[in-house]
């Protein structure tokens, strides 16, 4: 197997097998972060916000985003994780059931609260988001201290 096609994999396997991410936004050059739960197709990176919360207002004006996936680790000598820049829109009305279908799979627990209608108070209002990265970095200090490999999009 070739060494990107290894790389993908192994990215593609750290997306499925965690679930918190930190996305950093921006507005008027003031830096904002929020932890969210997302779920992935591929490298494409879905999650469900507030439109009205920090970070989807500093989407509106600014779709450049930073997000970092990782366990907590207290060994430095072990820390693993993704470092990922894209860009960040509104899902659309035509792609929101695929939306809804990638994060009910990967959290079958909001299954009830997107076909029931009383519990779709507790999401009503909320967006969905995508991520459309352009830029990867798989990071491993078990290999070496700071070691990574970037993939591009």
């Amino acid at each position: 197997m070739d060494r990107k096609k290894c790389v993908n994999e192994t990215v593609l396997e750290f997306l499925k097998n965690h679930h918190t991410m930190s996305l950093a936004t921006s507005r008027d050059n003031d830096p904002y972060a929020a932890s969210l739960f997302y779920a992935n197709y591929e490298f494409t990176i879905y999650f469900l916000s507030n439109p009205k919360s920090d970070h989807s207002l500093n989407l509106s004006g600014n779709p450049n985003v930073a997000i970092t996936i990782n366990k907590d680790y207290s060994e430095w000598r072990l820390i693993k994780g993704l470092q990922i820049k894209g860009k960040v829109c509104k899902v659309s009305q035509e792609e929101l059931p695929t939306a809804i279908k990638i994060y009910s799979e990967k959290y079958p627990f909001v299954q009830f609260i997107f076909g029931d209608r009383n519990f779709s108070p507790m999401i009503a209002g909320a967006q969905f988001f995508k991520v459309i990265p352009e830029r990867i970095r798989l990071v491993n200090n078990e290999v070496a201290f700071g070691y990574k490999v970037e993939i591009r999009i």
